[in-house]
């Protein structure tokens, strides 16, 4: 009976071990499909390096505008 009962206990530690061991590949698996899908480093380097497009706002803010919102009862401002 004591040996009956030691194998159970080593199936469910071998059934323990496999679960995390398929855990462990599914991770695996499913990093290198992401990094198959990543664009190529020469890519990367120049997305990286690259300086981007001068913007210039359109924004504008002025005393009047400042001064109608420190008269406004709508909202609060705090210093």
């Amino acid at each position: 009976m004591e040996e009956l009962e030691e194998e159970v206990w080593m199936i469910k530690e071998m059934s323990s071990f496999l679960l995390e061991v398929i855990y462990y590949l599914r991770a695996l698996l499913t990093t290198y499909q992401e990094l198959r899908d990543f664009p190529p480093s020469d890519d990367l380097k120049k997305i990286i390096d690259h300086k981007g497009e001068l913007l210039e706002s359109k924004f504008r803010l002025t005393y009047g505008i400042i001064f109608n919102l420190l008269l406004s009862k709508e909202i609060n401002v705090e210093f």
